[in-house]
């Protein structure tokens, strides 16, 4: 048994396929196969079974995979000990996020852990959900920061940062600006702006308007900063549903949050992989990032 075996029999379990394990790791299918066929004969039992449409493991598979993530854990820890050690390198932190970071003000937070461990640098790489759990599934990445409203938690561990609630963003000449709270369903006839169908808001929102009983108007999808939104929400021509806090730290003068009567409510958080072992350097970061959020 080798490392190699360890991280390809993984991918394979993770990504229920042997091509895509082969594609991830730019060799042939029969290696991959042959890789694993040669671990299930030194462990006397069949890790997969194979179909012509999938590949689940078999129960002594996924009782294999519970220590082969730690093992591979264990060994990629000693990697990055003995290689700080020997070359004097810093180590590192891979964080996936959406575009939250900066009006939650959640790097301030990360710059505060940074200045207390400044052995350790935080990559940070903004992303939709989708790809934020594909990367954390394939173990590219060592946390993620994600709405949870759709978080799987049988397979994603959290520690809630932040909670909001959702708003409806409208021009300060709308009729609407100047209501303390508004129902949901008073703005069926408006257009709106809403965010890329791979984003959570984009659900929550959609999710919002059909219980109000409507589908939203149209004016644009606009996949980016809300800074973006809120140019177009000033001229009149849209509005949108936005959370509010975020809403709040970035309107402008032309713009107005006003509150909604339907409660719906979101909570930012950070998330790993269940099944992965936590360093200590992991530890420090969750615990910074808990302490001075205090569930904002």
């Amino acid at each position: 048994m080798d490392i190699m075996q360890l991280r390809y029999f993984v991918s394979v379990a993770d990504l229920r396929s042997f091509s895509e394990t082969a594609h991830e790791f730019c060799i042939s299918q029969s290696s991959v196969s042959k890789k694993i066929m040669a671990l299930e004969d030194e462990l006397g039992a069949k890790l997969f079974e194979r179909t012509a449409k999938k590949v689940v493991l078999t129960m002594v598979g996924q009782n294999f995979y519970e220590h082969a993530i730690k093992m591979l854990d264990t060994y990629d820890a000693m990697q990055d000990d003995i290689g700080n050690m020997v070359c004097g390198r810093k180590e590192s932190i891979t964080l996936y996020t959406i575009p939250v970071l900066s009006h939650y003000k959640i790097i301030d937070w990360i710059i505060q852990f940074q200045m207390k461990y400044p052995n350790i640098s935080v990559n940070i790489y903004e992303n939709e959900s989708v790809q934020i759990f594909s990367a954390l599934q394939q173990r590219k990445v060592d946390f993620g920061i994600v709405r949870s409203n759709y978080l799987d938690k049988e397979s994603y561990v959290q520690w809630p940062l932040v909670q909001d609630e959702l708003a409806i963003v409208v021009s300060k000449e709308h009729p609407l600006a100047d209501r303390g709270c508004v129902s949901l369903t008073e703005c069926r006839n408006e257009k709106f702006i809403l965010p890329n169908l791979a984003a959570d808001l984009y659900n929550i929102s959609m999710e919002a308007c059909k219980k109000a009983g409507f589908r939203p108007k149209l004016f644009c999808y606009l996949n980016g900063r809300p800074e973006y939104t809120m140019k177009i929400i000033e001229k009149g021509l849209a509005v949108s549903l936005m959370m509010k806090k975020l809403a709040k730290n970035i309107e402008g003068f032309g713009v107005k949050t006003v509150s909604i009567e339907e409660t719906v409510k979101s909570t930012t958080a950070l998330v790993t992989s269940k099944n992965r072992s936590l360093s200590v350097k992991d530890k420090n970061f969750i615990r910074m990032l808990q302490k001075v959020s205090k569930i904002s």
